[in-house]
């Protein structure tokens, strides 16, 4: 984990309400932003809260710095953390710096390779009105993010950089472009020559072969290129800094040549261009592209300033003819103060049409510039990629090819790149080749789709399904033994048709056989019951006896007999076994037909909704109203499908008689509520009621009677 001040460029003062603005766009994105929340802020809106901090920022009339604080909080690749841990590592960052007690808004991106979140800090505390500079902060961020790695159990990073201010900015530099910076490729080109040169004439010649110059600036030495791209001498190596140089050398002298540019042609490969980084696959063709592109875009723009620059000249041209037949009707009045004060207004009119031409002319650059802006490398491969390009692709996945061999990873037989489809159709692509999938958010990188070791259980569902419709039905698990075993139990669980290869497949195979052995010892007879649900008891009610009463007895059932209607599994089906061996078992085959004549006259005749949920509820149907028997079906639907997509959720059910039960809480849906009671485990009943049940507690046992009265002390009606 990083943390660290992103700094206003430029001398102007940074904009609270810009900064926000830029944090919490979502940019066309369907997973770039997930969380933006605001502290100590009264306002609930964004929008409100952005007025909130501007309004207190305006009260102190007296501190003359900037009154913003950009910080921004990057983790390791991979580490994916919830929304609430993810707030606790804000504020504690925030109250180190000094500003706990401060407005602030937050954005949680998930956009890039990196999980990262912004914070917008108001440096003007809200009640004392006094502005807060957090000096030494890059220290103090440092020495606290190293106690969160160990709080949170995160992947410990370095935080503190033994490398110089220009090298650093080189880094991030090529980075960012994915192009070779002045400052390696010097040290590549010339950096020991530099070194073992014995003279300044030497110095001069080694740095004039490859294009470059030796300066003097200020206090040390500067090295320009023949592009006028400039770096300290001491950022290559602490061996070229001045003073080591003088040391060496004696004292400075300059190049005969200085201030003439060295000659260069296009094909000497000596001299500083910006090309890409090196990488492990040809990108060539796409390079050469990617500088045809980039002359045709700057040729563009030369040609629509000039279309600007010549409009702003015919106005200001027009303007003052038409000023010059002005003055001189103006000179043809007598009155000497009428005509001065027609002068004053003629002035004062010229003036605000020269500002406005002007205006509109800044304006019109300012939209060319934003129209036409000039990608980096790496920009233009996620631009090719995300049209569909996959030799794009693959040139931003070379960037890191080996970062995800050691995580968990669900990948086909065969790796497929992603077809122009998948590109076009993903939310977006990272710099190192990451496609996010636009309904799930999941990632796949190197045709393999990569989890975090700490995924929920609805993201590896979506997984699984991704990579069931990238790779096909036979699916290679990767990663720890847990998430291996992990991943085959939530296969089973959806019911995903999805085979696996190796140690994945082996124990696939033998939890379907443990599965299978179990229905059988159950001897469970219930049709069209799935093995994973818990047996069951069937009650019945004697109308002699009272209501509160009931009289329970199990299906009476031959020994070892299986589920009637399920399959064997793949591994006991197309052999020979004796018949000792053999459950009741069937196969998928034609069903049988149904006659017309074996059709009730009334069976196309549907029934009103209310009366066919009423026969679902038994005795209590009748008593029930028609928006009571919608909610609770409402209900017991939607457990029901989230029990089906693997969760660990009871079964749920309609209560149709007395009964007697724990207390499992209450659900108000659609303004209605419903009693939860547990009858039996892993089984719960739901029933609608009116009154309130606040004196029951969780686990409290309670009984239903046959006129739908909920006891324990008093009675409850429905």
């Amino acid at each position: 984990m990083i943390a660290k001040h992103v700094a206003k460029k430029g001398s102007a003062k940074s904009s609270f309400h810009r900064l926000v603005d830029y944090i919490s766009d979502e940019q066309g994105k369907e997973h770039r932003v997930s969380l933006v929340r605001s502290t100590h802020c009264h306002a609930a809106g964004v929008d409100a809260a952005i007025a909130e901090v501007l309004a207190t920022q305006q009260q102190n009339t007296r501190a003359k710095g900037d009154k913003t604080y950009h910080l921004l909080v990057s983790f390791r690749e991979g580490e994916t953390l919830d929304d609430d841990t993810l707030s606790k590592i804000e504020a504690e960052l925030c109250e180190a710096i000094g500003f706990g007690e401060h407005q602030r808004i937050s954005a949680v991106h998930r956009d890039t390779d990196n999980l990262h979140i912004h914070v917008a800090i108001n440096k003007i505390h809200p009640k004392k009105l006094t502005m807060v500079e957090p000096f030494g902060d890059y220290r103090v961020l440092g020495e606290t993010c190293d106690r969160l790695e160990d709080k949170y159990g995160l992947e410990k990073d370095n935080h503190i950089s033994h490398a110089r201010s220009g090298q650093s900015r080189a880094n991030d530099m090529e980075a960012h472009s994915g192009q070779k910076s002045l400052i390696s490729w010097t040290r590549e080109q010339c950096g020991e020559a530099l070194k073992q040169a014995q003279s300044w004439n030497e110095v001069h010649q080694v740095l004039h072969e490859h294009g470059l110059r030796l300066q003097e600036r200020a206090n040390g030495l500067v090295i320009t290129s023949d592009i006028d791209v400039s770096i300290k001498a001491s950022s290559v190596s602490r061996e070229l800094s001045k003073p080591a140089l003088e040391k060496r050398l004696g004292e400075f002298v300059p190049a005969k040549t200085d201030g003439q540019k060295a000659q260069s042609t296009p094909e000497d490969n000596r001299r500083y261009r910006k090309q890409p980084i090196e990488l492990k696959v040809d990108t060539t063709t796409l390079y050469r592209c990617y500088q045809q592109q980039a002359s045709q875009s700057e040729q563009a723009v030369s040609q629509a300033l000039a279309l600007v620059v010549t409009d702003k000249s015919r106005k200001l041209t027009a303007l003052g003819l038409a000023s010059k037949l002005k003055r001189f009707a103006i000179s043809q009045e007598t009155n000497v103060i009428t005509r001065k004060l027609l002068y004053k207004h003629h002035f004062d009119s010229v003036k605000r049409q020269q500002q406005k031409i002007q205006q509109t002319a800044a304006m019109a650059k300012k939209q060319v510039y934003k129209e036409s802006r000039q990608l980096t490398w790496a920009d233009w491969l996620k631009q090719q990629a995300q049209q569909g390009d996959s030799e794009a692709l693959r040139a931003l996945q070379a960037r890191q090819p080996h970062r995800y061999q050691q995580s968990n990873r669900l990948s086909g037989r065969a790796g497929l790149t992603p077809n122009s489809t998948v590109l076009a159709g993903a939310d977006s692509i990272t710099k190192k080749g990451s496609v996010i999938d636009k309904r799930s958010g999941v990632r796949e990188v190197a045709n393999a789709i990569v989890l975090p070791s700490k995924v929920t259980t609805a993201n590896l569902i979506n997984a699984l399904t991704l990579a069931q419709a990238r790779y096909g039905n036979v699916i290679t698990v990767d990663g720890t033994d847990a998430f291996k075993r992990r991943v085959v139990n939530m296969a089973i669980k959806s019911r995903l048709d999805i085979q696996f290869t190796g140690d994945a497949e082996q124990y696939r195979q033998q939890l379907e056989e443990r599965n299978h052995d179990n229905t059988r010892k159950d001897g469970r007879g219930v049709i069209g019951r799935g093995h994973d649900e818990p047996r069951r008891t069937v009650t019945r009610y004697d109308s002699n006896r009272r209501g509160n009463e009931r009289a329970s007895s199990e299906l009476q059932r031959k020994p070892n007999l299986g589920s009637v209607g399920r399959e064997p599994p793949p591994s006991r089906r197309n052999g020979l076994r004796d018949l000792s061996q053999l459950g009741v078992a069937s196969f998928k085959g034609k069903g049988a037909m149904l006659l017309s004549g074996n059709v009730p006259g009334d069976v196309e005749q549907q029934r009103p909704r209310a009366v066919v949920d009423a026969l679902r509820w038994g005795i209590f149907g009748a008593r029930l109203s028609t928006t009571q028997l919608m909610a609770a079906e409402k209900y017991i639907e939607e457990r029901l499908s989230k029990r089906e997509q693997g969760m660990d959720i009871a079964i749920h059910e309609p209560l149709t008689g007395a009964v007697k039960g724990r207390f499992a809480g209450v659900r108000r849906i659609d303004g209605e509520s419903l009693l939860l009671v547990e009858t039996a485990p892993g089984i719960v009943s739901v029933l609608p009621i009116k009154s309130d049940v606040k004196r029951l507690k969780i686990g409290d046992p309670i009984n239903i009677n046959q006129q739908g009265k909920v006891s324990r002390s008093r009675g409850i009606d429905r």
